[in-house]
């Protein structure tokens, strides 16, 4: 399936983080409404409740977007993925009483079905993208949407990459050959050429040079080949003192450039960190803003006058 699985379980994402949200209002709206019996703010059908989420909800999904649940770098990441549901669906909750702030009818026929729909989004939101990891591990162990990587090069700070590149389970890829020094766990090659020639380039999904070669025509000619067959190519840098610093990636006319920001803080430094720490205030407290006022809000709904 190469690269087209990832896209696909991010487009089963938003239709599943969209499901959950609306089943998640809909038995808030079933629970205040039609299982408690005092009176409601106003009489609001449930078809027109649930026609006005359907239009509304999809901003929610555009939250999720903007912080990047549906990247990979984040949904394979558990504890991330989670966090960043946890700030979405403040987020979200906001955007949704934001709406209905600004909209002449009203959206909640209770208050309580706000602090109902926020509390069973977060929770059907949690366990689709758990049930969805399940289902994810299973189809990897069954062969579906695995990634077949080629790695070139013998580097033993990278030992630890490929045996999380090997537990396909988890990570969704099958090393199915190395070019390098012979292995006993993975097949060998003895040069790129003749990987390609055993293996073909279609049964290839991704490049990962974890020892650059001292000539850079060999480097070149993987890259190459990799952009000429819609391979997904990655590279280790060989100098480790790369990673001492913040490194950036950035195209400068058309070429990538790594830049390596300094760590040590002498001269400038001390004072580009100084507006560092004002700026990151300011903005963090913007960022808190939001949930200062759903606390807020959260206390104003909860008091006895619902």
């Amino acid at each position: 399936m190469k690269q087209n699985s990832s896209l696909i379980y991010a487009l089963v994402l938003v239709v599943g983080d969209f499901l959950a949200l609306l089943s998640a209002f809909t038995l808030a709206y079933i629970l205040r409404v039609k299982y408690d019996m005092r009176p409601l703010i106003e009489q609001i059908p449930a078809e027109t409740y649930l026609y006005a989420f359907l239009a509304v909800l999809p901003l929610w999904i555009l939250v999720h977007g903007f912080i990047g649940l549906y990247r990979r770098e984040n949904y394979e990441n558990r504890f991330r993925e989670f966090g960043r549901l946890i700030v979405g669906s403040f987020i979200g909750m906001l955007v949704i009483i934001g709406y209905d702030f600004v909209i002449d009818s009203t959206l909640f026929p209770a208050r309580l079905v706000a602090v109902y729909g926020f509390v069973l989004s977060l929770g059907f939101l949690l366990a689709f993208r758990i049930v969805m990891r399940i289902i994810r591990s299973i189809l990897f162990m069954a062969g579906y949407g695995v990634t077949n990587v080629l790695i070139i090069g013998r580097n033993p700070d990278a030992n630890g990459l490929i045996e999380e590149l090997a537990n396909t389970k988890r990570s969704g890829h099958r090393i199915i050959g190395v070019v390098g020094p012979k292995t006993s766990k993975y097949q060998t090659f003895s040069s790129f050429e003749a990987a390609i020639k055993a293996l073909g380039a279609k049964k290839i999904h991704s490049i990962i040079q974890i020892q650059l070669f001292k000539e850079a025509g060999k480097n070149d000619e993987i890259m190459v080949f990799a952009q000429s067959n819609h391979i997904s190519y990655k590279f280790i840098p060989g100098s480790d003192e790369l990673f001492i610093g913040n490194i950036e990636v950035e195209l400068y006319r058309g070429t990538p450039v790594v830049t390596v920001h300094q760590t040590a803080l002498i001269g400038w430094g001390k004072v580009v960190k100084r507006l560092f720490d004002i700026i990151a205030g300011i903005i963090a407290l913007l960022i808190l803003s939001p949930l200062f006022i759903a606390v807020a809000f959260v206390q104003k709904i909860l008091a006895p006058n619902d």
